[in-house]
């Protein structure tokens, strides 16, 4: 029997009421199609973070393993295995990651709806209310956008309410299979806090096994929640080195976002701001934006909802209530403007001050009340869904406070607390909509009948109608103004890719922070700031300043860096001396408008260098103080409406005025100007009056040939023009080309050919760079394969299509070198290989053995170095036993444990210490000083 059949007979078997209740699950579902199609169509959202998954899936199909950058270290960059597992999946089968996330996301979020009203009918509301909650949640935005915006949102949802649902239907039959617990295993792979739920389901499993006496199901139940976790956290231990995920180091190794007794920062501040509701106004008064959702306002209904509405848990709920409402909205201060007074009053003396204990009595009493609704809730009907949902809900919170929140708009975090939470509160409407009288006892007969019909689904309406407003302009809001996005980030990558081709850099070692664009577009190694696929930025977290000189400035010294604003601040990577030596601002990139993202800086070196007269003898001096002592013409064979690479180095003492120079091509036979191009020596980043004595300034520069010009030969000829006075800067004024006063003949000639001509030289100039890495002249392979792209430089895609093979057969060239070298330049040849192709023949098995070598020799000189029990007398071993390792993962970078061992040693020999040691020696201070206070009489 095929599927629609047996879907059919299953809907034909339910009753015509169910049948239409499972219709208005359809018809929400599609609302909250339509809503999530706002994030896919005219906003096609995707949050930064995504791109980290989405090049982590990528990089494992590709063969790379998890790492944050081809021929990168293992990291563990990534808090949701699951789900990054799932992308790689499917990227295998051609499927990309931006596609299989929106649709992923609409699936999973769709069946979410139905399993969340499959446990809501399950509570004591039951009927149509049941609907209410996955209707609540098309329609909100933490619920749709969090599903679109390619993260786990979806997937982890799912899991939750689908195990949740699960678990309460394996509690009505004896013949149910434990699925619930594989789904919550599941969920433990999906995200780190995800085994906390399972817990909780374990928790209530056991309880619904004391009433029902199944105490073999509940030991399996057990045995497959364990297994999968258990084993998936065996592999990752194992491939990652690290007891946890990178991002936990990096985001909570410093111990600084659980605050539970700070009402007004991180976690506390962030499930309030969700509560609250503010209408922000334009200065002339008119609407701007929303912020918050106006929850909290509707609390007391989840306390209805725990409690029903008569008897005595509803009275001692109702009682307790009432401390907590004083508790929550004062803040224990007196001087309140005489808002305490006015209310309550009561006259507080100002010289009273216990704010501090007023927040920890109030933390104390939210929780106590939680616990309290959690314990009168059993026992009544449909206890075994409200009870589990409120734990899970609880639990939910509690994560939002423990990990201080989450920097992304719109409240992540409360996509799950929303999937508990929600029936609880539909639950609360239900008991309070029960609880209204069936008719007025007094007025006229036709109040009390437009009352009957109206009356109480009114209470229901104007909810939902709030409700729906505050939620659709937060959608609104976002959808105008969202969250930084990958493309946001890929603005920051397209401008520093045109940096990198305007400097002629081959290859980029970036420091930055938002590592979703960077990761997938880029290319580039990367020193992440923020430590999220970066090892050794997460151990440190707390960016220890001789840590980051060391890390940063010798291990890594990036070419590129983007370092402003809070991060410059947190991290104090440009108070270091390093920093200002060696690296240079240049202009930001537009962002929108007239606004340009600022903080984007290049390292000096890369044009800049240490200015030696003697080694150019044959410069040309232009005027007093500025001189052109050096330039050169590559492939000097181009087609027309190409681009001529020329190369250039200056030097100047200091001037008032830059300069702009000018190239220009001539027939020398007719002596006819064909084109002129302009440029700016220092690239308008480093303006000639910044220039010191002893530098040499380098420009490189592309100067386009006009699609008509004819074929043949021409002369370059130079301009240097004073941006000040409009000065020529010339040795002498020739005569002998009118048009150009003081121009100067570079010696040089430019040869127009055909298309097809021009690129049979870059051809010629490929083959023979590959023929001398054959050769064994490594060194001179990878300068000839630039000089044949510079025939054809528009043409990006025969570059990209012919440069892993020159680098290949330059990393063979190396090994092949290796094979006959001593160690100590065997591991650098063996290194330089792998700097070319990672993935070559030969590379795996020439440097697995070395570098398990040097590991070995690294880890016997750290123990040398800790039996000698003095840092004095051990300090340069650490340094040897630091730069053997280092030695060791340059050659293999799959060496997590290598890398492991690497920072320990790394400690020793700068006598650091992590967050995770400081907060435990904090600790211990805490501890042995309370015990000294209570030793005192």
């Amino acid at each position: 029997m095929n599927l629609p059949q047996v879907a059919e007979r299953y809907w034909f078997s339910l009753e015509k009421l169910e049948r239409r209740r499972y219709s208005l699950v359809f018809v929400i579902a599609l609302v909250y199609l339509i809503h999530y199609l706002v994030f896919c169509i005219p906003q096609p959202f995707y949050i930064e973070d995504a791109g980290i998954s989405f090049a982590f899936a990528r990089n494992f199909a590709d063969g790379e393993g998890f790492v944050g950058y081809p021929g990168g270290e293992r990291v563990e960059g990534f808090s949701n295995p699951l789900w990054t597992f799932i992308l790689s999946g499917l990227y295998t089968i051609g499927m990309s990651p931006w596609t299989s996330a929106k649709i992923l996301g609409a699936i999973f979020g769709a069946a979410t709806l139905g399993f969340g009203y499959g446990i809501s009918k399950r509570m004591a509301m039951g009927g149509t209310f049941a609907l209410l909650p996955i209707l609540m949640l098309s329609l909100s935005p933490q619920f749709v956008i969090w599903n679109a915006g390619g993260l786990e949102n979806p997937l982890y949802g799912l899991l939750l309410s689908w195990g949740t649902w699960r678990l309460l239907v394996e509690d009505e039959s004896v013949k149910r299979y434990p699925v619930s617990a594989l789904l919550f295993s599941l969920a433990a792979i999906t995200r780190p806090e995800g085994i906390m739920y399972g817990l909780i389901a374990f928790f209530a499993k056991t309880i619904f096994t004391c009433l029902n006496r199944r105490w073999l199901n509940l030991i399996l139940w057990l045995v497959i929640l364990l297994i999968p976790f258990a084993a998936y956290c065996t592999w990752r231990y194992q491939y990652f080195a690290w007891e946890l995920p990178n991002t936990y180091y990096a985001k909570l190794g410093k111990g600084d976002r659980f605050l539970p007794f700070d009402w007004t920062r991180k976690g506390w501040k962030y499930i309030n701001n969700y509560l609250g509701f503010e209408i922000v106004l334009t200065k002339s008064g008119a609407f701007k934006e929303l912020k918050g959702h106006g929850l909290g306002y509707v609390l007391p209904i989840m306390a209805l909802g725990m409690s029903s509405f008569r008897g005595w848990r509803f009275r001692w709920s109702m009682v307790l209530m009432l401390p907590l409402c004083l508790l929550c909205l004062w803040d224990g201060k007196p001087d309140t403007e005489g808002w305490f007074s006015t209310v309550w009053f009561v006259e507080i003396p100002k010289e009273w001050k216990f704010d501090k204990t007023w927040v920890k009595v109030r933390v104390w009493a939210i929780l106590a009340y939680a616990i309290w609704l959690g314990l009168i809730n059993l026992g009544q009907a449909g206890w075994k869904a409200r009870s589990t949902l409120w734990t899970l809900g609880a639990a939910s919170v509690f994560f939002a406070l423990y990990s201080g929140g989450d920097w992304m708009d719109q409240f992540r975090w409360f996509h799950i607390i929303e999937i508990f939470l929600f029936p609880v509160l539909a639950e609360g409407l239900y008991q309070l909509y029960s609880a209204l009288p069936q008719r007025w006892s007094t007025g006229s007969l036709m109040w009390r009948e437009r009352y009957k019909k109206w009356g109480k689904k009114s209470v229901v309406a104007l909810f939902l109608v709030a409700f729906g407003t505050i939620e659709i302009t937060n959608t609104v809001d976002f959808a105008i103004g969202p969250e930084t996005s990958v493309n946001d980030i890929r603005r920051r990558v397209n401008y520093m890719k045109w940096v990198q081709s305007r400097l002629d850099v081959d290859h980029v070692t970036l420091l930055d922070v938002d590592m979703g664009a960077h990761m997938y577009y880029s290319g580039w190694d990367i020193v992440d700031i923020a430590g999220l696929i970066d090892v050794s930025m997460a151990q440190h977290s707390d960016f220890n300043f001789k840590f980051i000189e060391q890390y940063i400035f010798e291990e890594r010294n990036p070419e590129f860096a983007h370092c402003h604003g809070g991060w410059a601040k947190q991290s104090r990577i440009p108070k270091h001396k390093e920093w200002k030596e060696r690296y240079l601002e240049i202009p930001g990139y537009p962002v929108g408008g007239r606004t340009l993202h600022i903080g984007n800086h290049v390292r000096k070196d890369l044009f800049i260098q240490e200015y030696e007269p003697e080694q150019h003898p044959n410069s040309l001096l232009l005027s007093e103080g500025l001189s052109l002592e050096e330039w050169s013409l590559s492939a000097a064979e181009v087609a027309p409406g190409s681009l001529m690479y020329l190369y250039t180095a200056w030097h100047a003492e200091k001037q008032d005025a830059d300069i702009q120079a000018w190239i220009a091509l001539v027939d020398p036979q007719s002596k006819k100007l064909m084109t002129v191009a302009a440029f700016q020596p220092g690239f308008r980043w480093y303006n000639i009056d910044r220039w010191e004595p002893d530098e040499l300034i380098e420009g490189r520069f592309q100067v386009p040939i006009p699609k008509d010009i004819p074929l043949g030969t021409y002369e370059l000829l130079l301009v240097v023009v004073d941006h000040k006075e409009a000065q020529i800067q010339s040795p002498s004024s020739s005569e002998e080309y009118s048009f150009l006063p003081g121009e100067i003949s570079l010696g040089k000639t430019v040869t127009i050919v055909s298309e097809t001509d021009a690129k049979q030289a870059a051809e010629d100039d490929f083959h023979a760079a590959v023929e001398l890495a054959k050769q064994g002249d490594c060194e001179s392979a990878w300068p000839m394969f630039k000089e044949s792209t510079r025939h054809i430089l528009r043409n990006r895609s025969w570059r990209n299509r012919n440069e892993n093979r020159v680098r290949e057969a330059i990393a063979l060239c190396y090994i092949q070198r290796a094979q006959r070298a001593e160690r100590e330049e065997k591991i650098t040849l063996l290194q330089t290989a792998r700097f070319w192709d990672h993935r070559v023949n030969g590379l795996t098995e020439a440097s697995a053995p070395l570098a398990e070598e040097l590991d070995e020799e690294a880890t016997r000189l750290f123990e040398e170095a800790e039996e000698k029990n003095s840092y004095i007398l051990g300090k340069k071993i650490y340094k040897k036993s630091y730069e053997t390792y280092l030695a060791s993962i340059r050659l293999d970078p799959t060496r997590s444990w290598t890398r492991r061992r690497l920072e320990e040693t790394r400690d020793k020999y700068l006598r650091v210490k992590r967050p995770a040691q400081k907060r435990k020696e904090r600790k211990e201070r805490e501890k042995k000083r309370k015990e000294k206070r209570k030793k005192k009489p």
